[in-house]
C-alpha cells in the first residue's frame, strides 16, 4: 500500500498494542471496508487475497488520536489573529484542509473544531467528501457565541441577547455543525477581555445551554477564572474547556468549585502541552496546570486538547505534547492515553466507533516506533497512520514530529 490507498483487506502486525482501554500483544488487526474486523493476539494464516502490514519488532499500534480542542482556520502563529481577518473565504477553507492534514500526520484522527472564522471547518469538511480527500473527522461548531466585542468576537459569533442566542444555535444546527461552543469568559487572546470575568449574562447562557439541547446539541464552554468556571457547571455544559482559574491577578483556584467540578459529570477538556524546544512554560502557566492536576485527583473526567492554531507554541501536530503533560500531572500513562483515544470518544459522542482498536470501530490506527507504555515520546515517532481504513502516511524511519 501506497499513500492514500485503501487496501479491500488488511492485516497490520505488530508486536505490542494499546487497544484504548488496555495492553496486549502480539497482535494481527484486520481491517476490510474501513472498520476493524477482527484482532487476533495468535500466529494466523490469512487467505491470499488480504494485504499484510507487518510493522516489525519494535511497533505499538494506538488508536487514532482525538484533539478535542483544536482551531483549524487559526494559523498556528503569534499573527494568527490578524492572519485569519485578512484571510479570503476560499483561502481560508483551504487553508483548514492543509491543517486538518498536519494534525492527520501526527496521528490525530479526530478533531473538534471550537472555533472558526464563516464555518470554514463545515466547508472544508462537504469539499473533502466531495473530492474523497482524507481528512481527520472534524467536529465543527462554526463561529463562538460571545458577547459583543467579547473574546473572540471577530470570528462572528457575538449575540446581544437570549433571543439572539437561541436564534445563534438554531442557525449552527442548520448548517450542520456538530457543537455549540460558547465564550463564557474572556481570554487572553482577545485585548479588552478579562479570562477571570463573566462576559455572557447567565440568562444568556441558561437559553444557549437550553435551545442546544432542545436541537440536541452538546455543548462546550470556555471558561477561565473561578466564577466563569462555576458559570458553566450550574448551567450544564458538557464540556468546560480550559479551566485554568486564571484572572487578571494570576491564578485562582477555588477548592469548592474544583470539587464542584467533579461532582457535577462537566469533562474538563484540559488544553496543556506546547511544541517541543520553546523553552519551558512560564509560573502562571505551570499554575494554570496545576488546576487540571487538582481536578484530576479530586475525580474530574479529563481530555487532552490542544487549542492547536492559536500560538506558535501550538501547532496542529502538537497534541502528543499535551497527552505527555496529562501524565506528567497525575493522570499516568494509561490514562493519559485514554484522554486522547476512548475517554475522548466516549466524552464527544464519539464511543460507539472511535477511540478503541476493537472489531466494529472505524479503523483508526497509529503505529509508532517504540513501546509508549514505557516512554510516551514513542507517539511522535509515527510509523504509519490509517484513517477510516486508509494509510495517510508512511516512514521509512523514526520522525520528529515537533511535539
Amino acid at each position: 500500500m501506497t499513500d492514500g490507498e485503501s487496501a479491500a483487506t488488511l492485516a497490520l502486525r505488530a508486536p505490542r498494542m494499546f487497544d484504548g482501554r488496555r495492553w496486549a500483544g502480539p497482535v494481527t488487526v484486520l481491517i476490510a471496508q474501513g472498520q476493524v474486523r477482527a484482532i487476533d493476539t495468535r500466529p494466523v494464516e490469512l487467505p491470499p487475497e488480504w494485504a499484510v502490514m507487518d510493522l516489525g519488532d519494535d511497533a505499538c499500534l494506538v488508536p487514532g488520536l482525538i484533539d478535542a480542542h483544536v482551531h483549524l482556520s487559526l494559523n498556528g502563529t503569534d499573527q494568527a489573529i490578524r492572519d485569519i481577518q485578512a484571510a479570503g473565504e476560499a483561502d481560508l477553507v483551504a487553508r483548514v484542509r492543509d491543517r486538518a492534514k498536519l494534525a492527520l500526520s501526527a496521528g490525530v484522527t479526530t478533531v473538534r473544531d471550537l472555533g472558526d472564522r464563516g464555518y470554514a471547518v463545515v466547508a472544508a469538511r462537504q469539499q473533502a467528501a466531495a473530492g474523497r480527500e482524507t481528512l481527520p473527522e472534524m467536529l465543527a461548531s462554526g463561529p463562538p457565541l460571545t458577547s459583543a466585542r467579547g473574546h473572540c468576537w471577530f470570528l462572528g459569533g457575538e449575540v446581544k441577547d437570549a433571543s439572539a442566542a437561541r436564534a445563534a444555535v438554531r442557525d449552527r444546527k442548520a448548517r450542520g455543525c456538530d457543537v455549540v461552543k460558547v465564550m463564557v469568559s474572556g481570554g487572553y487572546l482577545t485585548a479588552g477581555t478579562d479570562p477571570g470575568s463573566q462576559q455572557l449574562e447567565a440568562e444568556i447562557v441558561a437559553a444557549i445551554v437550553d435551545e442546544a439541547d432542545r436541537r440536541h446539541l452538546p455543548t462546550a464552554a470556555h471558561v477561565h477564572g473561578p466564577g466563569p468556571v462555576a458559570a458553566a457547571v450550574a448551567a450544564g455544559f458538557g464540556t468546560l474547556e480550559h479551566v485554568s482559574f486564571l484572572t487578571a491577578s494570576g491564578v485562582r483556584r477555588d477548592p469548592r468549585i474544583v470539587k464542584r467540578v467533579a461532582r457535577s459529570g462537566c469533562t474538563v477538556s484540559a488544553t496543556v502541552g506546547v511544541r517541543a524546544g520553546t523553552g519551558p512554560p512560564s509560573a502562571e502557566a505551570e499554575e494554570m496546570y496545576q488546576s487540571i492536576k487538582a481536578l484530576f485527583a479530586e475525580g474530574a473526567r479529563v481530555i487532552a486538547g490542544s487549542d492547536a492554531g492559536t500560538s506558535a507554541q501550538r501547532p496542529h501536530d502538537v497534541l502528543p505534547s499535551s497527552i505527555a503533560v496529562l501524565a506528567e500531572l497525575g493522570l499516568g500513562t494509561e490514562e493519559a492515553l485514554r484522554s486522547a483515544t476512548s475517554t475522548a470518544a466516549e466524552a464527544l459522542g464519539l464511543g460507539a466507533r472511535k477511540g478503541r482498536i476493537a472489531p466494529g470501530y472505524d479503523a483508526d490506527i497509529v503505529a509508532v516506533s517504540g513501546n509508549p507504555q514505557a516512554d510516551l515520546a514513542a507517539l511522535t515517532r509515527i510509523r504509519a497512520v490509517l484513517c477510516r481504513g486508509r494509510l495517510v502516511e508512511t516512514s521509512a524511519g523514526d520522525r520528529d514530529k515537533r511535539a
